[in-house]
């Protein structure tokens, strides 16, 4: 595939079902690497993905993967890249075998390649089931392992850790890390589950409202300190009221039903200082880099 200085490239991309604004006349450019992807949803993610998969034509404008349009040139993009979807398609009573048998066949890889990457994973006890047995963890483990198995130029990954347990999150992200190491492949991920992605990654996507709300070196994030913390509680005023005694100057908070959200260099360590009562009724806290530039306290 024809490689230019960057990995995709937007150009005035709209998407419009009815008066609905999924996509609004975004132009953007995402470097090579590992790029991750986030946003609320109904954001945009999965229309994006769809429009470079040629599964949804845009309203306007075009999208370019690597130099080529993803609507005319479409068949080249699905030779060279590999995609997995947000929902796993159902496949019913055949076998997980059978599946990554003729998996490997479409796509060229190798039966050493698919099973080193079904060890790798440990879904060997899964190779004789039907996905009608399998749970939505299963199913989406096994569309990751046929997807990684390829020896493609790039990869599209939609929400794919969105179903997994913590040790298969952490195995993804180690495995897309070493695949871009050893080929060079370049990586596209939407997710909401960013813990153990963000390590790995080289570049943060936000897009939100069908807009790009900025494009960022994640090692420049890293060295600014700039974070958001979102933490759901029970008992939203008790902890909104100690964070904002607590906040220092520079750390700015808001509160949306029972989410509290953090922004600011140190964001993370505010929780630690809530008193026991208030930071017992948290029920998950997660971190993203903060790419918004307010500069008032909310």
């Amino acid at each position: 595939m024809k490689r230019t200085n960057n990995f995709m490239e937007l150009r005035a991309l709209s998407k419009r079902y009815g008066n609905t604004v999924a996509l609004n006349s975004i132009n953007a450019m995402v470097p090579e690497g590992i790029s991750l992807m986030v946003g609320e949803n109904g954001a945009g993610k999965s229309t994006l993905v769809s429009i470079i998969e040629g599964l949804t034509l845009p309203s306007s404008g075009n999208v370019f993967i690597r130099g080529l349009d993803c609507i005319s040139q479409n068949l080249e993009i699905l030779k060279d890249g590999t995609f997995i979807p947000e929902r796993p398609p159902v496949f019913g009573s055949g076998k997980v075998s059978e599946f990554l048998y003729w998996y490997s066949k479409f796509k060229g890889t190798t039966s050493e390649s698919i099973m080193d990457m079904v060890s790798l994973f440990g879904v060997d006890y899964l190779l004789d089931s039907s996905f009608a047995s399998l749970s939505m963890g299963e199913t989406e483990i096994v569309q990751i392992v046929a997807a990684l198995s390829t020896n493609s130029d790039f990869y599209v990954l939609d929400e794919p850790n969105s179903n997994l347990d913590i040790s298969r999150r952490i195995m993804l992200a180690g495995t897309v890390a070493e695949m871009h190491r050893k080929s060079g492949a370049d990586f596209l991920i939407t997710s909401h589950m960013t813990d153990e992605l963000l390590p790995v990654c080289h570049t943060l996507i936000s897009i939100r409202r069908g807009e790009i709300g900025g494009i960022m070196d994640l090692k420049e994030i890293r060295q600014i300190g700039r974070e958001e913390v979102k933490a759901y509680t029970s008992e939203p005023d008790k902890v909104l009221s100690e964070l904002e005694k607590l906040a220092p100057h520079g750390v700015y908070i808001s509160r949306e039903g029972h989410t509290i959200t953090i922004r600011g260099r140190g964001a993370r360590y505010l929780l630690r200082e809530l008193s026991d009562p208030a930071f017992g009724s948290l029920s998950s806290v997660r971190m993203f880099p903060d790419l918004t530039k307010t500069d008032e306290k909310v």
